[in-house]
């Protein structure tokens, strides 16, 4: 029991200690220094968070970035990629959340991961049972690149690569975004909120969906709502425009009659 009672005795006085000691430690530059990049398609957003390691005249690929192990992807703590909506890597489906990324790195292909854990130090605690999705890459020759950097290429409507560069070597995946989806989305959201009390953002929605030839049954229903809460030659015209291209063109005829009229009046 004596002996119990001192065991507990140096165990608490040793927690003390390095507790005094992370209290008493002042803050000093990380090596490998912090940084983040955003990219936005459409409305959705990609953010990567991540440490940039130094060459520093090292052999990197195969020697201090070992082969066919899980790598974190820079340094201390993982690298993270967050994704504000759903999209689709390298063709793949991935829903919208932050996620630890890892790779494992060889000589002719790599394995890209994305883990649910988002929060571990490095892969160390890394747990292949949380993956959401795994894909495969061919590593590129690059001019040489003393910090390890993450940057976007080729963005377009609906898409960007994400790329991760380190001394002469780089990867890259690219990501996809359903655009018009999200954005009509978003737009049916906003018309729960203030500007649902007026005709202008219903119109706005059906010329979306005029637009981009999606969603025309829906987009009927809000101009409809539209022209009840204003009657005007702006929304007549798109109800028209709609008609016709639903093969309606007699309607959309006398339509675009009365707001012609309407036009003349002011």
């Amino acid at each position: 029991m004596k002996q119990m009672k001192i065991l507990v005795f140096v165990s608490l006085f040793v927690l003390s200690i390095i507790k005094i000691q992370a209290q008493t430690r002042l803050t000093t530059p990380e090596l490998s220094q912090a940084a983040s990049v955003t990219q936005s398609i459409g409305l959705t957003k990609i953010t990567i968070d991540y440490h940039r390691p130094l060459v520093k005249g090292r052999k990197i690929w195969g020697d201090l970035v070992p082969y066919n192990e899980v790598w974190r992807a820079g340094a201390n703590k993982n690298t993270t990629i967050e994704f504000s909506d759903p999209v689709k890597i390298n063709g793949v489906d991935i829903p919208a959340g932050k996620y630890g990324f890892h790779t494992i790195p060889a000589e002719n292909e790599w394995t890209l991961i994305f883990n649910k854990n988002n929060a571990a130090w490095g892969s160390y605690f890394y747990d292949q049972s949380l993956d959401a999705l795994r894909i495969k890459v061919k590593p590129q020759s690059a001019p040489f690149e003393e910090a390890l950097t993450y940057y976007f290429s080729n963005p377009e409507d609906n898409s960007v690569n994400v790329v991760l560069h380190w001394e002469k070597l780089a990867i890259q995946f690219k990501v996809e975004v359903d655009v018009k989806e999200l954005v009509f989305k978003n737009m049916k959201q906003e018309l729960t909120n203030l500007p649902g009390f007026y005709w202008q953002g219903y119109n706005q929605a059906a010329q979306f969906c005029l637009k981009n030839n999606i969603h025309l049954d829906e987009a009927l229903k809000l101009i409809e709502t539209s022209i009840n809460k204003n009657k005007n030659s702006t929304n007549l015209n798109v109800k028209a425009d709609l008609l016709e291209k639903t093969g309606n063109k007699t309607e959309a005829d006398k339509l675009r009659a009365e707001a012609l009229q309407l036009q003349q009046k002011k």
